[in-house]
Parts: structure tokens; sequence; C-alpha cells
């Protein structure tokens, strides 16, 4: 067992900050680890190497808006 890499309950609670709390360094965390390995899968189902990449970059991008508040704009 690699006691470097969390566990699932640990997952599940930095996943869980994220939510509630809008914790970014969960969310850097999560990032950083999930986000090289969903690139390698993509590339090994066939994806082009720039796609893949593109993919996990805006998955990320999603993720950080969804988190952002709506604003409105008045005139």
């Amino acid at each position: 067992m690699n006691h470097n890499v969390p566990d699932a309950s640990s997952w599940s609670a930095q996943m869980a900050a994220v939510s509630v709390q809008r914790d970014r360094a969960s969310f850097v965390r999560i990032h950083d680890h999930f986000a090289p390995r969903l690139q390698r899968y993509l590339r090994n189902l066939g994806v082009a190497e720039s796609i893949a990449d593109a993919l996990v970059h805006a998955a990320a991008a999603v993720r950080i808006l969804s988190a952002m508040p709506l604003c409105s704009v008045s005139r």
C-alpha cells in the first residue's frame, strides 16, 4: 500500500470540502492527482494528445466556473 496516496475516504473528504466549502487547496490536490491519470486514460483510448489535454482542462474549468457565484449586471 502506498501511504503517499490518499484512500477513498480521504478523496471523499476532499471532494466534500470542494463542494461544501469551496476549498481551493482540496481542488488543487484533486486536480493534481487525477488530471494526469484522466489524460493518460484518454490517450490509451486513442484520443489525440491535444484533445485529451483540452478535455482535462475543460473539465477543471467547468468545475471552477460552476463554483463562481452568479453576478447581476446593472445598467
